[in-house]
């Protein structure tokens, strides 16, 4: 039974480790647009 769970938990990893990398490359890519427009306000 343990072992199920934890083949489980590993077959979600990728998915988890895909979310986690576009939610983080969405908050890079606002902050680059952030600067780069504070950049032509200035």
């Amino acid at each position: 039974m343990a072992e199920d769970i934890l083949s489980k938990k590993v077959n979600q990893l990728p998915g988890l480790i895909k979310t986690t990398e576009r939610s983080y490359n969405i908050k890079k890519l606002k902050s680059i647009v952030k600067a780069r427009f504070n950049n032509y306000v200035i």
